[in-house]
């Protein structure tokens, strides 16, 4: 079993765009941690990984709260040897371990959350965010990814390498859908509004099951309405999406509003949610909360055994996530279409769909993979990620690319097999077009 400084590894449990998360267990006391692994270098990518890396580690050590993840150890230069016999130099973060996984699975992947249940856990949410914005700090990474079960299903916030003191930044930071629309728009911004604008996108995900809009832009289906004021017309809209009829109360509608708001100037305070109607409404109770997720963690685990198609068992913590936009990785200038052309007419494509630019449609495929957790890599020249899925004999190498129409310019998601099962392809096609239907980025003309 590899041993890294004072902990032996058990298996991995999540992997990031840069490092991969692995069970371990602390050789002095036999406590399982989560231990975030990164390979060091000398590049400017890998000096700029090692700056986040060292960056939550001086977030963490000011933070205490439990609704944070616990800081149990740290190392920027851990020699460890390889199964090939080579000295590979490893930056390492120890967390505690979060054994009861991310709130994303149990909000994409199960029964949507009562009233009472999602309260619960909103309150949660906005006293970690009260504590760390009077320590100072913003989060701005804020999604259901980063938000983790312990082990009486309490909340806790994890992934803080872009976390600020900063009251004003100018760089966009976090994931397209839960961004604000001046951290999209890369204007200077108050990270501390743009984390409650983050909270609101979570919270509506958590009474719906699916997202308010794709990205908080002008071009956006749903939040233009919002920019125009026409408040009564989204909520229409949502109350009759992915073919059912919802009803959401008034107070719900003007805290999500207010939260939701475009000018930051307008948008709801902390003070204001915790003072709003909707907030103080009626919670459950601790005990019936780790009743019901025990029993939803037990369907979760149930779900993975019969699906075939993660590679792991959804019952671990993933401390990090590569869904992140930094503006190191952002192209504004290159071309980066792929044009649709007859000969492609055979492979797996969807429905084309009308997006402002081809970040969306890969920001859909990375959320995709970060959920399933599959390996990915981002193109930073083209839009295209390639995913790994499977394992032993049922493997592939997937190529998905975000085409566009000469005509028309409309977009769309094409699998491509690289290598291994197209079989295994298919399925993943299938699953990824249920998910986007699930979280209300289904692709239509």
């Amino acid at each position: 079993m590899t041993t890294i400084g004072n902990y032996k590894l058990i298996k991995k449990i999540g992997t990031g765009g840069f490092s991969k998360v692995m069970l371990a267990e602390e050789v002095s006391t036999g406590q399982k941690v989560a231990l975030k692994l990164m390979k060091n270098s000398d590049t400017r990518q890998g000096i700029h990984r090692k700056n986040l890396f060292e960056s939550e580690v001086a977030v963490l050590k000011e933070l205490d709260s439990e609704n944070i993840l616990k800081l149990k150890d740290s190392d920027v230069s851990a020699p460890v040897t390889n199964t090939l016999g080579k000295v590979v130099d490893l930056s390492y973060i120890a967390l505690e371990y979060a054994q009861n996984g991310e709130l994303f699975d149990y909000v994409a992947n199960g029964e949507k959350f009562s009233e009472r249940t999602t309260r619960f856990f909103f309150h949660q949410i906005v006293d970690t965010l009260k504590y760390m914005h009077s320590k100072g700090y913003s989060h701005r990474d804020i999604k259901p990814e980063n938000i983790l079960f312990g082990s009486d299903f309490t909340l806790k916030f994890a992934d803080f390498g872009f976390s600020t003191k900063k009251d004003i930044c100018s760089q966009r930071r976090g994931t397209f859908g839960y961004m604000a629309p001046e951290v999209l728009a890369n204007e200077a911004h108050d990270p501390k509004k743009a984390d409650i604008f983050s909270a609101a996108v979570i919270l509506f995900i958590m009474t719906t099951k699916h997202c308010p809009f794709i990205k908080a832009d002008p071009n956006d289906k749903y939040y233009k309405l919002l920019i125009k004021g026409d408040i009564e017309q989204f909520w229409t809209l949502h109350e009759n999406s992915n073919g059912e009829s919802k009803q959401f109360s008034e107070d719900f509608k003007d805290l999500m509003t207010g939260m939701l708001s475009f000018d930051p100037s307008e948008r709801f305070s902390l003070e204001d949610i915790q003072n709003h109607s909707w907030y103080n409404g009626p919670v459950a109770k601790k005990e019936d909360i780790e009743f019901e997720f025990r029993l939803r963690k037990k369907a979760l685990a149930g779900s993975d055994e019969t699906s075939g198609q993660k590679e792991e068992n959804k019952d671990c913590v993933t401390a990090n996530k590569n869904s992140d936009i930094s503006d190191e990785s952002e192209e504004s200038t290159k071309s980066r279409d792929v044009e649709m052309t007859s000969s492609e007419s055979e492979d797996l494509v969807t429905n084309y769909i009308t997006v402002p630019d081809g970040d969306i449609l890969v920001d859909v495929v990375v959320w995709y993979c970060t959920s399933k957790n599959y390996s990915y890599v981002k193109s930073p020249n083209f839009y295209r990620v390639n995913i790994e899925v499977g394992e032993h004999h049922n493997k592939a190498e997937i190529q998905v690319n975000i085409l566009k129409k000469k005509k028309d310019g409309k977009r769309a998601v094409e699998f491509k097999t690289l290598s291994g099962s197209k079989c295994l392809t298919s399925a993943v096609f299938t699953d990824f077009q249920k998910f986007t239907k699930t979280h209300g980025t289904e692709f239509s003309n």
